[in-house]
């Protein structure tokens, strides 16, 4: 297609460059025959003196000759590194920039994409030290900042600078994560898209900038849930054994109520990956359709599973959760206390604690005077809520006003013989004997 890419595969490094001398001024194509000789100390630095000079005040037709005997004969002088090979890429794309000939402009531009080409097998060839990582980036820059010149190259750019952050996923900018995402999007590989996610994500969690990328590309790649399904059944037909897609889908068919799917899919799910995760998501499930017995049987396994630690405390919830639906008040009091063992901070096992004392008190057959003090104590818990979890305030305001109207009055309380700001301990009854706490009386 290109003049590179039509001789590589049967020209010398060289061949190919002086291949293209055709193409250049009388002065370069005096060079076809490069003879090295001895290639002394003295000739070499001439040498390079020369094409520097020139090529400092920017006559690079001059300096190419001078540059050519350089890059055969001693490609890492003077120290060492790929300088004059950095400096070949500029003066073909300074003669590129300097003609208005378009199939000249496009020539010297094919010559430079030679040298991004041979540069690391020369150089390395010669014994020199050399980035190959860097060259590949630097070719890719060139190739997207000329795209109006190498127009069919634009497609090559973006697996480029995939190929670079797949060896530096850690150094890469934002700008060039997006265009490599952007790329994928323009090519339709949906699939591509969400490897280099995952990809991305691994590395780059903790950046926001980085990250703001990733989601809207999710965004922008998977308009609805129903577009996400579809693309990952497809991915699971092909590689049926994945255990992230099928966890990924499982958790959409949940969110999107898909519940047969989501059924037909667990005991696969299950066997494919034993873990906590996998089992506190079926456990949910279960608990959503009011199977509260089977979930916590899943929630329990879960916490002997690998991975349990990164969820003990939601399944210590869910747990709670599902005793009280079961209606054994004590025994959930008891997992959102581990809940909130493992997580002082934990509004919402507060709020279950004061929701647990609300039902016992419904649940209670008979409804005394002393039952009306159960209610400081729930209040007492949603006000721990609030304290310690700002994200629940909302809704322990709104619990708090809606028991603080059952308070015992100021003639109960007398009755009761106790007073505003002493201590009372609700433990009466079979009713409340299981509690057994201390509150203040409001």
């Amino acid at each position: 297609m290109y003049a590179q890419k039509t001789l590589h595969a049967w020209m010398t490094p060289l061949a190919t460059l002086l291949a293209l001398v055709v193409l250049w001024p009388t002065a370069a194509r005096a060079q076809a025959d490069i003879e090295c000789g001895e290639a002394d100390q003295t000739q070499t630095a001439t040498k390079f003196s020369l094409y520097y000079e020139d090529y400092k005040i920017k006559s690079y037709e001059t300096a190419l000759p001078n540059l050519l005997w350089i890059l055969e004969c001693k490609p890492g002088f003077p120290n060492n590194n790929d300088f004059n090979f950095d400096k070949a890429v500029k003066v073909y794309e300074g003669l590129a920039l300097a003609t208005e000939d378009a199939d000249q402009q496009r020539a010297w531009m094919d010559s430079a994409l030679v040298i991004f080409d041979t540069a690391v097998p020369r150089l390395m060839a010669a014994g020199v030290q050399v980035d190959s990582v860097g060259w590949l980036f630097d070719k890719a820059r060139f190739m997207q900042k000329h795209g109006a010149i190498l127009v069919e190259l634009q497609p090559e750019v973006g697996p480029m600078y995939r190929r670079v952050y797949d060896h530096r996923s850690g150094e890469m900018q934002a700008y060039y994560v997006d265009y490599i995402f952007a790329d994928h999007f323009e090519k339709d590989e949906k699939e591509q898209i969400v490897e280099f996610a995952e990809a991305v994500r691994a590395v780059h969690s903790e950046n926001e900038e980085i990250m703001a990328i990733v989601y809207r590309w999710e965004e922008i790649t998977f308009k609805s849930p129903e577009e996400r399904i579809e693309f990952l059944e497809g991915k699971m037909e092909r590689d049926p054994g994945n255990v992230e897609t099928m966890t990924e889908l499982f958790e959409l068919y949940i969110d999107e109520e898909y519940r047969d799917r989501a059924y037909e899919l667990a005991p696969a799910l299950l066997e494919a990956s034993p873990s906590a995760r996998v089992y506190r998501l079926v456990g949910q499930m279960r608990m959503e359709d009011g199977e509260a017995e089977a979930a916590y049987q899943m929630f329990e396994e879960a916490m002997a599973l690998p991975g349990a630690e990164d969820y003990a405390r939601d399944l210590e919830y869910n747990m709670g959760a599902a005793q009280q639906q079961m209606g054994r008040l004590s025994r959930a009091r008891t997992h959102y206390r581990n809940a909130i063992e493992r997580d002082p901070n934990y509004g919402r096992a507060y709020l279950a604690i004061g929701d647990l004392y609300a039902a016992a008190i419904s649940n209670c057959s008979t409804f005394e005077r002393d039952d009306r003090a159960v209610y400081w104590l729930v209040t007492d818990y949603y006000a721990r809520a609030k304290a310690r979890d700002e994200s629940v305030a909302a809704a322990a305001d709104r619990k708090t006003r809606q028991y603080v109207a059952y308070y015992p009055t100021a003639e109960e309380k007398f009755l009761m013989k106790i007073e505003t700001g002493d201590r009372f301990t609700v433990n009466q009854g079979q009713c409340y004997g299981w509690i057994n706490e201390t509150t203040t009386v409001k």
